[in-house]
């Protein structure tokens, strides 16, 4: 039986963290859908090879694309560590209100590294001096999803604590999980 087809931007994700990148981390926002991405990834490669269910990441070779869920609020705190804070500052233009230059979502914004290894944002592709070399930046967008995106996890969320009459399922997914002790 074949997988049922991945969202547009989650074939996106795959596609990139199987080809484009050496380390990625794909959330789901309900921790038991992590397993749904298994199927499209081994459809992919025509194999399960270095994949580990039970830590939920798969290694092949020198990428390591690692599923994780975030359901409840204390989540969150889990990819706060290192090797995850880059997640945080690497989204920080869309997600972070208190950024210096906030950006819109969609919004296409330009980045190098720079010689003290960390991301630096500059205006455009390129090329710009960096270290004495000329290099071009590389482009990052962020596009957020919300559940009415996705209305087959809606009846999920009727079992999520905090969702208990909730008309808008957004609201609802906004709200899951707080409130706990």
């Amino acid at each position: 039986m074949a997988a049922r087809p991945a969202a547009a931007k989650t074939q996106l994700g795959l596609g990139l963290a199987l080809t484009a990148h050496r380390h990625s981390l794909i959330l789901r926002r309900i921790n038991k859908d992590v397993v749904k991405l298994v199927e499209p990834v081994a459809e992919i490669l025509g194999h399960r090879n270095g994949y580990n269910g039970q830590l939920q990441r798969w290694r092949l070779g020198n990428r390591l694309i690692e599923f994780a869920g975030c359901e409840h609020e204390d989540d969150k705190h889990r990819f706060k560590g290192d090797p995850h804070l880059w997640v945080i500052k690497h989204w920080a233009p869309w997600l972070d209100p208190l950024h210096p230059r906030p950006a819109q979502p969609g919004e296409l914004r330009w980045f190098t590294t720079g010689p003290d290894g960390e991301d630096a944002e500059v205006d455009g592709r390129g090329p710009h001096l960096v270290g004495g070399e000329q290099v071009l930046a590389r482009s990052r967008t962020y596009l957020p999803a919300r559940l009415s995106d996705n209305p087959d996890q809606v009846p999920r969320l009727r079992l999520l604590p905090g969702a208990d009459g909730v008309k808008n399922p957004d609201q609802r997914i906004r709200g899951a999980g707080r409130g706990r002790g």
